[in-house]
Order: C-alpha cells, then structure tokens, then sequence
C-alpha cells in the first residue's frame, strides 16, 4: 500500500466541521466541535477492501488532527514541489485571516512577511538544515504580526511525511505552538534578573549569589574588594563556591571554623543576619546568610558582609568619650539626668544621686515627681520641657527639697537630646548644688541692706550736719555782707575781714566732706560748658591773692596766649582743683613764691591739650610720703594739723576731679624744696558764643529797676538767715513778706498774692517740700518756688525739683547769688515772654547745640508735636482700662520731660509708670487729669515761646 497521502487530493475543498453562524460562517474555535482542522476531499472507487483500507487511515488522520488542534497545536503542510502551504484554520486565525479565506486562497497567504527580516532568514536556515539531514526534526521559533497589529511568538515544527519515488521529500507536516505567554515570561524574568544582577553590583556591601548546586551565580565588586579577587565579579560566575571558601578562608582568624560554619548554614537553610566575623588585620564583618527555596526546593544561597570596622571604631570611641565625660562631670559633682518625651528617668548618675537623696532605683523608669517644688516652679518645668521640644538650650535655676525634706538651690543647663534619624526623644539636664552660693548671695544682700541703711545714715548725718552748720555760716557771711556796706573804720574792717576768713575756711571744709560723699558715692557730675582759662586763672588769682600777701608770698599766675579764648569744660571745678592745690603751696610756703601756670602743650583735632602746673618753694615733703598725699585724711604728721590746719581731704577730692575730667595728676616734692603739681586736660575747642551771660552784678540798675516792687515770700525757720535774705532783698527794692514754717505760708499764698516764694527744706511744724505740694496741688499756683537748702548733697537738688519747685539756691549763699537768681525768675524770664509760672527749661537743648536757638525751636515743635499724639494715647489707654498701655505710654514721654525740666508734669508721669496692683479707674484718672492740664499748660507756653526763639538770629 502506498503512503496515504499520496491518495489526498490537494484541489477538493476542506469539509467544514463544527457548528456554524446564521451566515454560514464558522464558529471561533472555542466554540467548534472537535474535528480535523482541513480535511482534504479525496476520490473513493468503490467499497472493496483497499477503499476501507483508505477510508479508515483518513479517519485516522482526521483524529489525530482533531486532537493535536484541540489540545491547542495548530497544523501546516508544505508542499515542496508546488510552494503551496496549507494552514488550519487555527492558524489562519494567528494570522488574523481566519474566516476569509476561501480554499484557492490559502497557498497565497504572504506568510513570510508576518515574519521580521533577521527571523526569516533564521527560519530558512533551519529548515535548509533540517533538508540537508543535519538534524532529525525541523524546528523554528519566531514571532509574527498579525493584521491587527499584535505579535505572537510561534514554536514551528515539522518532518517530511511524503517522498517521491526516488526518496526525495514532496510533503513536509509540522504543528505550530503558540509560545507567547511562555516567551513574555522568560524576557520578564531575564529583565528582573538583570535589575537585580545591576542592583547587586552597584551594592556598597559585598553580596555573593550562588546556585542549589554550590555554583556562583553572582557576584559583585565590593566582594572581589573585600577578599582581595583579583578576577572581575562576572569571572566568578559558574565558579564552585567551595574553592571561594578555601579562598576566602585565609583571612579569617579561625580558618576551620569559617568553613565549617559556612557548611552548616547550607544545611540549616536558617535565615542569619548580622553575623559578626573578626578577620586577621582586625576589620570586623557583619554576614548575612538568607536560603532561597522554591516550593520548598533547595534554589540557592545568597551571603552578604558589611565591613563595620569604622562604625565599631567611631562608637568606641564615642564610647570612651562618653566615659571620659561622664567622668569628669562625677568628679565635678555635677548630676546628670536624661528624661524621655514621656518625662520618665532614663539615665542617671551618681551625683544627682547625692543631690537629691534618692536611689537609682527610685529615679529610673518614674516621673519627675521627686523634685519636690513649688506650683510656680512647676510652671516654669513644663515651660523649659516645651523648649527643649522647640530645640532650645538654657540655664536656670530651681529651688528643690531633696528627701530629707532639705531646700537645695540646682543650677540646670537643659539640653534636648536627638534620635539617630535627628529626631527630638528626650532632654537632658546638667545640675550643680548652688545652695552654698545662695546663701552667699543672701548674706550679701543682708550685708548691702545694711550698708544702704548705714549709707543712708551718714547721708542723714551729713545732711543734717550740713544743715546745722551751713545755718549759722549763712547768717556769719551774710551778716558780714551787710556789715560791709556800712561806715566802718579800718581797725573794725580788718576785725571783719579776719572773721569773712574764717567763715570761708569753715565753708571749705564742709564743701570738702560734701564732695567726698559725692565722689565716694558716684555721683559727683563734671559740666561740659564754655569758659575762659584767663578768666578762670583771673578768679583763681583774686581769691588767693590776700591770703597770699598775708603771708609775704608772691602769687605768679601765668596763661600762655596761645591757649584758645573759649574751651569747653567744668570752669567749677578746675577753679576747685587750682584753689586746692594752690592754697595748699601757700598753706606750706613761709617765704618765696607760688607759680600757677597754664600752657598750651598742643592742639589734636578741635581739642586743645592744657598742662596745668602749681610749684612752691614751700618746706616740701619727704619723698617716702608722696605716695600717701592721695589719701583721705592724709598728711605728712600730727603736727602738721596743728600747725598748718587742713583735714587732708583737699589733695584726693583734687585726685578724683582731674581724673573725673580727663587727666591725672602728679605731685613730686623734695623736703625744704618745694612741691610741683602738674596735670594736664584735653579741652574741645569753642566760640564766643559758646560763653555763658555775663554775670549780673549787685550794682547792676537791671537788677534794682527789674526787682523794684515785686512781692516775695520768704519761708525761713531761723532768724538770722529771714533777716540777711530780707536785707539782701530789699536793696534791690523788693516787697518781703515772712513765713517761720512751710503751715504759715500756705495761709499766705491763700490769701495774698506773690511773684516768687523763697522756701526753706527743714523747718518745724511743716517742711518745705509739703508746703509746696500743697501750693502746687491744692491751692493750683503755678507761681515759681526757688528751695533754700543748707544740704548740698546729693540727689536733694533734683528732690527739690520733682517736689515741684523751680530752681534752687544753696546755703550759705552770696547776695550776688540771691538777686541774681530772684532777677532770672521775676524779670529776665518775663522779658522772654516765658511767664513767672514757667512749667519748663531748654537749658539742656541750649547746652547740646550750643545755644542754637533754631535747634531749640525745632526741637520744641517737635515736642508739641509728639505731645498732642501722646495725649490722645493716654486718654485712649485710660478709657480701655489698660494699665499696660499707660506705662507704655508714659515710658515713651518721660525722657523728653526730663530732657526740658517739665517736672512738674513728670512727677505725676513717674507715678502712674511706677503703678502697682491691677487697674484702679478711681485712683488713675486724677492723675490723667492733673498730667493733661499741666501739659496743656506746657505746650501753651511752648507755643508762645516759639516766637521768640523764630525771631532771633540762628
């Protein structure tokens, strides 16, 4: 029988199988019947035994087609001879032509140009080799494109199932599989296998993969690195990992053991991580040994090492550090205590330990309760945890009761503590005992009170001291002033003289004592005006002038004129120093000459620098003593006090005044020599109109005509003192009334009028500063005050100011002082348009510009200004019952009231700032009241003035 394809008639048309549509069509293949994919027509002759021979081999085939199609391989044939190509239907519809192709059609299909250049020829090369007989099936695998656009991965297979009668090949039957789902799974898994072979080389820790059958399947770099491979890692790949240990091996200390070990793990299939390994040059290693297993199935191995040698190196040192600190902090006794954000303990040492008498065990894993404090310090610990929070580190201080019961003061430096990834888990606290220090501190302040209250004391004793003696000095000069204005003879002149002397001596003295409590106190003030030296050394010269012919001396005063006309300085008390150190050369000289001099020694800038020399030829002093001439109370020996007279007081005030203004002075002396003085200033340079108003004069008819007829009230306790200031008064023509006590004057000023009231401080029945409070408060006169004080110290002027006065004279005075003061008041203000009642002074605009009067203007309307706006901020301030914004307010004003002496509007601002308690309507809006009036008074002579500073040249 021949083969049975030699009976299938290639032109008969497929018989179609399955079910089919409404059109004919046939179903998808889900849907069709189990069959043949093309079953060839054939010719049958008869029903002899060679035809059911036929017809069953046919059947044969028809089911072995059906069942390799069902099972999902498609079917070809090829015919060798005439090209055709035969496809089933299934493959038909791989290449999107299933249900439209007739029978005729199918050897056209343009099959190849399904296919991609480089597979076609791929293609060709396998089935020229398979004809050949090179290999025993034909087999293909390529990828097509179907007309929708999709590529499929085909598996082709095939052998030649008919020859011709010589044996050469005709038909060549094969199967197609598709293999798309099988390919796209491979290149998925060659993709990932080829991030992570990437992803492992890139690792800066050293990894190794190897296979179920010990067999490197990977390896990167930093593991060649570590053990010193000299091979690239993808040299190591299909390496045995047994020799890699014996490798390896020879690094590691116990060599055996890392062997063994390895081994074991393999067997295990434990997961392992962080292994440590020590090798032999001392580097420590962490390994990390994870089994791979696929459905329980051995798949292979893969290790890691991480070289931590300097990770372990930074943390012990940090470590030792750490110790070392800690240390050091246990040997300061200074206690350590670290909270966590749930405020438990969770460190601490030894000394916070004794600090606060509790264990370790009682303080860690627990609260803060043990710091036994008070409700507002417990405030304040919750303050400082919030901080540390916010990132904030500082020191405080915290009062405690440890467990006895004892109150212990801690200084705390707080710090917050950070977390490896730098985020906030706790703060720590650095403690040290400062009990001792506090009660240090209070024993201090006990020792200060009781120097302020001694301090106070001699201020007391001072003043009073002052006051006792200046009385009665006042009424000496004074008298003497008068008595010298009459008819006297030259005998009882010379007796009058003798005793003005004295006074003046006695008068030294007490000034001598006053200015040491100042200096002492610091306190003394050093003015910064314009003065002429010629006539400062022409003042010095006529004081010393008599004494000095008294004594057979020649006094040398001697100016060098080159030395500028006007220099800034305190005229005052250069004159103090020159008549302190030259008394002194006239004291201590019985023959030959005191030599004051004053040169120009150069000029730097728009200062000049004075030397200011004094020498005599007087009995000197012994070179071991100089050194002590500047101590208080100091002199050579007790005889010298009883021959010379002199406290020892003049040489330290003169010390402390020239150091006050700038220089330094120096004293060399020689015994039965003489004594040189010397100390030099730098004095800016000024003008003319830098100078000071000529001083008025007793004679002067300005005063007589201006003074004639005022009316003024004199407040005097003693006697002697209401008759010198009445006497001196009325030669100047003035009306004096006269009131024993501060009571006898308020009835005065109520019931009559006066231009001025001249007011003693200390006097019985009621003082000054009350009578004045009642004059400026209750009775709303406004008329000016001038105080009378014998005491000179201290912060009693500016006392007698904010008690509402508007100048002062000190005791004893001179009568040139009295009219003098009395004329700026009652007519020299009055000719500027600035009223008797005068609530304000420029004179410290006039000394900052230099009596600029376009400054001093400007600097008024500022304040006019500024003044309005400052008003409606009190009052709004009021209205809001904020006590808070009127402090604010009056911070802001007080500055610019002192700055024009308006004080009597700044005592009231200077209650109201120093307000204490919560807001009192009733008791604050007096004090509005009294500050808005006064001020609005104020500004209305402001106004007025502004005129006349407008019209002046600038």
């Amino acid at each position: 029988m021949k083969p049975i394809h030699h009976l299938i008639n290639i032109e008969a048309k497929p018989q179609p199988y399955g079910r089919t549509t409404a059109g004919g069509k046939p179903c998808p293949a889900a849907d069709a019947a189990p069959g043949p994919a093309f079953m060839p027509g054939v010719l049958l002759a008869g029903d002899g035994p060679q035809t059911l021979d036929l017809r069953h081999s046919l059947l044969r085939e028809q089911r072995w087609r059906g069942v390799m199609e069902t099972l999902g391989n498609d079917t070809w044939e090829y015919n060798l001879q005439t090209g055709q190509l035969r496809l089933s239907p299934k493959y038909q519809q791989l290449l999107g032509y299933y249900g439209k192709l007739m029978e005729s059609e199918v050897g056209r299909i343009p099959f190849y140009a399904h296919l991609d250049p480089e597979e076609r020829a791929t293609t060709g090369r396998s089935m020229a080799a398979y004809l050949r007989g090179e290999c025993l099936f034909f087999e293909a695998t390529y990828r097509l494109t179907g007309l929708d656009g999709t590529n499929e991965w085909v598996l082709s297979r095939g052998m030649v199932t008919l020859h011709d009668d010589q044996g050469a090949p005709l038909l060549i039957t094969g199967t197609h599989t598709d293999i798309t789902a099988i390919t796209k799974a491979n290149l998925a898994a060659e993709t990932a296998g080829l991030r992570l072979a990437s992803t492992i080389a890139s690792l800066q820790h050293a990894v190794l993969l190897e296979d179920e059958h010990q067999c490197v399947i990977l390896a990167n770099a930093a593991f060649c690195r570590l053990f010193g491979l000299a091979e690239a890692p993808a040299a190591l790949v299909g390496t045995s990992t047994g020799q890699l240990v014996e490798r390896m091996k020879g690094y590691f200390n116990e060599e055996a053991t890392f062997a063994l070990r390895i081994g074991a793990m393999q067997e295990s299939m434990d997961a392992i991580s962080g292994e440590p390994l020590v090798l032999r040059d001392g580097r420590t290693l962490l390994r990390d040994f994870t089994p791979i297993q696929v459905r329980s199935l051995r798949a292979g191995f893969l290790w890691k090492y991480k070289d931590i040698t300097q990770r372990l190196t930074e943390s012990e040192a940090l470590k030792r550090r750490e110790r070392k600190y800690r240390g050091i902090l246990e040997n300061l006794g200074l206690g350590l205590l670290e909270v966590d954000l749930a405020g438990q303990v969770t460190f601490v040492n030894d000394s916070y330990c004794q600090l606060t008498g509790y264990t370790q065990a009682e303080l860690l894993h627990h609260g803060l309760d043990h710091l036994q404090v008070s409700e507002s310090y417990r405030q304040l610990l919750e303050q400082k945890t919030q901080s540390r929070a916010r990132g904030i580190s500082d020191t405080y201080e915290l009062p405690i009761k440890n467990k006895q019961g004892e109150q212990r003061w801690l200084l705390i430096s707080g710090t917050p503590v950070y977390g490896d990834e730098q985020q906030f888990i706790g703060s720590i606290g650095v403690h040290l005992d400062i009990t001792h220090q506090k009660q240090l501190e209070a024993k201090l302040r006990d020792a200060k009170k009781l120097a302020e209250e001694s301090s106070r004391a001699k201020d007391l004793f001072l003043a009073n001291m002052s006051h006792e003696i200046r009385t009665p000095m006042n009424a000496i000069l004074g008298m003497s002033q008068l008595l010298s204005h009459t008819a006297l003879s030259p005998q009882q002149d010379k007796y009058l003289h003798a005793i003005s002397t004295s006074a003046e001596n006695l008068l030294v003295i007490i000034n001598d004592i006053l200015d040491l409590s100042k200096i002492d106190a610091g306190k003394m003030m050093i003015e910064k005006i314009g003065f002429n030296l010629h006539k400062v050394c022409e003042q010095v010269e006529k004081t010393l002038h008599y004494k000095a012919e008294d004594k057979g001396l020649s006094l040398v005063v001697e100016v060098d004129p080159n030395t500028p006309q006007v220099l800034f300085g305190d005229p005052h008390r250069l004159v103090q120093v020159l008549l302190n150190l030259a008394g002194n050369s006239i004291k201590f000289t019985e023959k030959g000459e005191v030599h004051i001099g004053c040169a120009l020694a150069g000029i730097v800038g728009t200062d000049a620098v004075v030397e200011f020399t004094v020498r005599d030829t007087g009995i000197g002093i012994e070179a071991a003593y100089v050194k002590n001439l500047f101590q208080t109370f100091s002199q050579e020996n007790s005889s010298i006090s009883r021959q010379h007279g002199g406290t020892g007081l003049g040489l330290s005030i003169s010390m402390n005044l020239v150091c006050l203004m700038g220089g330094n002075l120096q004293v060399t002396s020689e015994k039965h020599r003489g004594t040189h003085s010397c100390f030099s200033l730098m004095l800016p340079i000024g003008t003319d109109s830098d100078l000071l108003r000529n001083e008025l004069t007793v004679n002067s008819e300005l005063i007589r005509e201006g003074l004639r007829g005022k009316r003024v009230l004199l407040v005097e306790d003693n006697a002697y003192n209401r008759m010198l200031a009445k006497s001196l008064l009325r030669l100047a023509h003035i009306v004096v009334t006269e009131a024993e006590n501060g009571a006898a004057a308020v009835e005065l000023a109520r019931t009559q009028e006066f231009d001025l009231i001249l007011m003693d401080l200390r006097m019985p029945v009621m003082g000054g500063y009350e009578a004045t409070a009642i004059i400026r408060n209750d009775l709303k006169l406004h008329l000016p005050i001038i105080a009378l004080t014998a005491n000179a110290l201290r912060g009693d002027n500016q006392k007698c100011l904010d008690a509402g006065m508007n100048d002062y004279l000190s005791k004893p005075y001179k009568e040139n002082d009295l009219l003098k003061i009395v004329h700026e008041w009652l007519v020299a203000s009055r000719h500027s348009k600035l009223g008797g009642d005068k609530l304000y002074r420029t004179d410290t605009l006039k000394e900052a510009s230099n009596n600029d009067p376009v400054f001093v203007a400007f600097m008024l309307r500022t304040f006019l200004q500024s003044g309005e706006s400052w008003l409606v901020t009190l009052h709004q301030g009021f209205h809001e019952g904020s006590l808070e914004a009127l402090k604010e307010a009056t911070h802001k004003i007080r500055p610019s009231l002192a700055h024009l002496h308006i004080y009597q509007v700044l005592q009231f601002v200077t209650q109201l700032e120093a307000w204490e308690g919560t807001f009192d309507r009733q008791g604050i809006q007096p004090i509005v009241e009294v500050i808005d009036a006064l001020l609005r008074r104020t500004m209305e002579q402001m106004t007025l003035d502004l005129e006349q500073y407008e019209t002046l040249p600038g």
